[in-house]
C-alpha cells in the first residue's frame, strides 16, 4: 500500500525500515516477558 505512493527508491528504503525495524522490536526481551514466562521454564 505505501509502495504505491513511493518511487521505487523510496519503497526499497522505506520497506529496508520497516523490516529492520520489525527485527529489532522481535529480538527485544521486556520485563513483561521474563515475568510472564521464566516460571515455566524447567
Amino acid at each position: 500500500m505505501v509502495c504505491a505512493a513511493l518511487s521505487g527508491d523510496m519503497c526499497r528504503v522505506c520497506d529496508w525500515h520497516t523490516r529492520d525495524e520489525w527485527n529489532k522490536f522481535i529480538w527485544q526481551v521486556s520485563d513483561w516477558d521474563v515475568n510472564m514466562y521464566l516460571d515455566c521454564l524447567p
